[in-house]
């Protein structure tokens, strides 16, 4: 079960992913504010979306098995996210973090957790 993808593809996913974060990373930068309900709904469609894109990708490029087992395990991250965001909520209000800037440090404690987790996988195929 040894899956080599094109190099071409793995750095282009690599270099999509850190725009996206990038850009995400800005624009809550840039105007840090409560979003509403249908603001958060968009991001949230629009994340689906992305990983739905990336598991078509995955698809054509590595076949239906390699994209079934990225989207099983998208899923279970997903699912296990949930209750990320529930531990946010007692530190955010623990520390009285203000709303208009919860935002910005949810996507600092999520960029922390992927600098984490790639290193452990680094260490861990080592």
């Amino acid at each position: 079960m040894d899956l080599t993808l094109p190099l071409w593809f793995e750095i282009g996913s690599l270099v999509a992913l850190t725009l996206i974060l990038i850009a995400d990373l800005l624009i809550i930068l840039k105007r840090p504010h409560i979003p509403s309900t249908r603001e958060s709904t968009l991001w949230v469609v629009f994340y689906v979306t992305l990983a739905l894109i990336f598991a078509g990708l995955m698809w054509l490029i590595a076949g239906g098995e390699y994209a079934g087992q990225f989207v099983a395990g998208w899923l279970t991250e997903y699912s296990l996210s949930i209750d990320n965001l529930f531990v946010f909520v007692l530190i955010m209000s623990q520390f009285a973090v203000p709303r208009r800037y919860q935002q910005e440090v949810l996507m600092v404690g999520i960029i922390i957790a992927l600098v984490l987790r790639g290193l452990f996988i680094l260490a861990g195929a080592a």
